[in-house]
């Protein structure tokens, strides 16, 4: 805080670390992070087509069901006497 207030700009650069893809020794926990990421991701993107699949089934199956116990339409009868 103190060499905030002084406006020196250095105390950043001594106190922030570095990517850790920088440093050998981490790059492997750098790409299995990233791995575990891909995976998860890739994972509800297929939850998330499978659910969009089973909905449209649902759907389609629902208003198929319903058009069969839908009543006929009338065939337009005729005009009752007196009726413009």
């Amino acid at each position: 805080m103190w060499a905030y207030l002084q406006n020196d700009k250095t105390w950043v650069l001594r106190n922030v670390r570095g990517p850790i893809q920088t440093d050998p020794n981490l790059l492997i926990i750098a790409v299995a992070i990233n791995a575990v990421f891909v995976i998860i991701g890739a994972a509800l993107f297929v939850v998330g087509v499978s659910m969009a699949i089973r909905l449209f089934r649902s759907y389609s199956r629902s208003v198929a069901e319903a058009r069969a116990k839908a009543p006929a339409a009338a065939d337009g009868g005729t005009a009752e006497k007196g009726s413009p």
